[in-house]
């Protein structure tokens, strides 16, 4: 595979070309179903450059967020985040007045983003927030990662379902500096 340079030669260790993101997708959309917890995981994050991933997996009382790694480990391997990862891809959740569990990613481009925890006839999770305007049953998110030697993120693009019509929607969201 082509692999970009960084300065001096160093190969860039967080980038890779966007063409690359629906096979990844496809892949970690596997390994998930392979999972024994699966209908306990609400979503999921993906990343540019492997098919390591974050999952937030509802267990009752909490949503747990962990890296399920798939790279240069014998077999599937669960991490916990360390504190920059938890910055980046952790979960901030509390209960409205109401009673109704209301989550927000720390991802920076979208933590602006309040989504409600919901379960369905059979407890399983999902989180329900807004894509292009719509209401949508979140499925994963996709974070594109700039160029460089320091990880910083280009975009998150958002996938779920609308609950009106069922149709994908997909939508890119960059966060301003």
């Amino acid at each position: 595979m082509f692999k970009y340079l960084a300065a001096e030669g160093t190969s860039d260790p967080y980038w890779d070309a966007p063409e690359n993101e629906a096979a990844r997708i496809g892949r970690i959309h596997a390994i998930l179903q392979r999972q024994p917890d699966v209908k306990q995981i609400a979503f999921f994050i993906a990343k540019t450059n492997n098919d390591n991933f974050v999952t937030y997996k509802w267990d009752g009382k909490e949503i747990a967020c962990f890296w399920i790694s798939t790279q240069n480990v014998p077999a599937e391997r669960r991490d916990t985040l360390n504190l920059a990862e938890e910055m980046m891809y952790g979960v901030d959740t509390k209960i409205s007045s109401t009673g109704e569990w209301l989550v927000n990613l720390r991802a920076e481009a979208v933590r602006h983003r309040t989504m409600n925890l919901t379960l369905d006839d059979e407890d399983r999770p999902s989180l329900v927030g807004t894509i292009n305007g719509k209401q949508c049953m979140l499925e994963s998110a996709y974070v594109q990662m700039k160029r460089g030697l320091i990880p910083d993120v280009e975009y998150v693009k958002l996938f779920g379902k609308s609950i009106e019509t069922g149709q994908m929607e997909i939508e890119v969201v960059k966060h301003e500096t």
